[in-house]
């Protein structure tokens, strides 16, 4: 098995030795039922691992997409500001603290 099919080619595999009792039925074992839970553990987490990768790609595309609608946004305040005859105006970044006017002691 490919590592990047690890999981179909084990469900695949499991249900090709599963159809070879569909005419006749099958009865598992203690034994039989442990070495089947062993079979599907590491399927298991390869399906918890794969969507755990899916969400995290799922969720940086949407902060991606947040990240681009905000901007976009700041971008049209910004235009809208620097639009002639709007009494908007920037703010220029001296980094003067805001003061009460009053002289500092």
């Amino acid at each position: 098995m490919s590592k990047s099919y690890d999981l179909s080619d084990g469900l695949l595999n499991l249900r090709r030795w599963l159809l070879e009792y569909e005419g006749t039925g099958l009865t598992l074992s203690g034994e039989d039922v442990r070495e089947l839970r062993k079979l599907l553990q590491p399927l298991a987490t390869k399906a918890r691992q794969m969507e755990h990768e899916l969400s995290r790609h799922l969720w940086n595309e949407q902060a991606r997409a947040d990240l681009r609608r905000l901007a976009e946004q700041e971008d049209a305040v910004v235009a809208e500001a620097a639009r002639p005859g709007t009494n908007l105006r920037l703010l220029s970044r001296t980094g003067v603290p805001f003061t009460d006017g009053r002289p500092r002691a």
